[in-house]
């Protein structure tokens, strides 16, 4: 059976400790594993995963922070668990383009290991990662990613409105841009909000999301479900020939 997945849309809620709001949702797939930590979206690299690593041993997992990636396929083929943490999309898949990691992982999950995105590590899990936040400041030989969604993904969505007196496009316009031009939905998560797979069931938790398909625009609260996505026609992930989104 394929592992659980978690895509978080952040790793910590303004004035709470890392994954806080997400702890008693994971503590029951992560809860005493060991998990390998790939960290490669992070620019600067300068970042204290202590507090990231604490936060999971309270739920009596074992966190490994794999620093260099020419290490983690086999931290990856001995963990329970993969986490992918926060940063930038572009550099975190090049990392793993470059590394033939994303079929390593692809494969493993498919083989029951659980994974949990942060983030850019969320955004990942779609087919591309076409709908991030992230600005291009490395060179990707594919925008195609883990697929192990099959709808993409958009993370810290703005619960308020946009400023009226704002002349540029909102976030919702451009992701309805995307769906008007590929027909693939879109589900943006707000702060404190993930994406959640067990078994043939999807739900969003926390603090919702939007749904952004052809048919419009709704918003998502706690528990939504949403299990009809998995069923999402989506290209092959893995080709870098095509370089369409």
């Amino acid at each position: 059976m394929p592992g659980s997945i978690f895509g978080l849309s952040n790793a910590a809620l303004v004035g709470e400790s890392p994954l806080a709001y997400a702890l008693d949702a994971l503590e029951p797939f992560v809860g005493g594993s060991h998990i390998a930590h790939l960290p490669y979206a992070q620019v600067r690299g300068d970042h204290d995963h202590r507090a990231l690593r604490g936060a999971l041993g309270t739920i009596g997992a074992t966190t490994h922070t794999v620093t260099d990636p020419g290490q983690a396929a086999p931290a990856i083929s001995r963990a329970d668990v993969v986490l992918v943490s926060g940063g930038n999309t572009f550099l975190l898949l090049r990392t793993l383009q470059s590394h033939r990691l994303t079929e390593l992982i692809r494969g493993r999950v498919a083989n029951g290991m659980t994974y949990i995105g942060i983030s850019a590590g969320t955004n990942v899990l779609s087919p591309t990662i076409a709908t991030t936040n992230s600005m291009p400041i490395v060179h990707i030989a594919s925008p195609h990613a883990l697929g192990l969604l099959p709808f993409q993904l958009n993370v810290h969505l703005p619960t308020r409105a946009p400023d009226p007196t704002h002349a540029g496009e909102s976030r919702h316009e451009r992701i309805r841009e995307y769906v008007d031009l590929h027909q693939r939905p879109v589900l943006a998560l707000h702060e404190g909000s993930w994406v959640q797979r067990t078994a043939d069931r999807l739900t969003v938790r926390g603090r919702g999301g939007a749904l952004f398909d052809r048919s419009g625009t709704r918003d998502l609260k706690d528990d939504t479900d949403l299990s009809a996505l998995l069923h999402t026609s989506t290209p092959p992930p893995n080709t870098h020939k095509d370089h369409t989104c």
